[in-house]
């Protein structure tokens, strides 16, 4: 909703008081894209959160449980617009996920967690090789446990 009513700002404020369309056109795009990009990366990843995520308290981090950095936000950002890694793949994707993680997550090396949620131990990351609608995905994981459901302890 906050991106909707932001875009919706932009676009009635370039309509009023541009009238080239193109120029017109042009600057919301750029405007929307930056705006986006600042409130989908950059606040998501900082310690304020976006709207969404303080209402339903949760956060985005690492595979090794911290923040993530700038450029992985970006590359996060980025893969909502580009091959399976669409909003509504996402979303069919989480459904049968077990570990809950989108499919862009995944291939960012993200997960979504509680705020309060802190990591219980370290895990063995693995890479992993999926199929899906055509495309050949390589990516690392973590393994939280072996064939008897035994976490992996690698602190030794």
């Amino acid at each position: 909703m906050v991106i909707v009513i932001v875009v919706s700002v932009i676009w009635l404020l370039a309509y009023n008081s541009l009238d080239d369309p193109i120029i017109m056109l042009r600057v919301v795009f750029f405007s929307s894209l930056l705006f986006m990009y600042s409130y989908l990366a950059i606040i998501k990843a900082s310690r304020f959160g976006t709207v969404g995520y303080k209402i339903f308290s949760i956060k985005v981090v690492d595979l090794s449980g911290q923040s993530p950095n700038w450029h992985t936000m970006l590359f996060r950002f980025f893969l909502i617009f580009i091959g399976p890694f669409t909003f509504v793949t996402d979303i069919l994707w989480l459904t049968g996920e077990s570990s809950k993680q989108t499919l862009r997550d995944k291939y960012a090396g993200t997960y979504v967690v509680r705020s309060n949620a802190t990591p219980e131990g370290k895990g063995v990351l693995r890479n992993v090789s999926l199929h899906f609608m055509g495309w050949n995905i390589s990516l690392k994981e973590i393994q939280t446990s072996g064939p008897q459901g035994i976490c992996y302890d690698t602190r030794s």
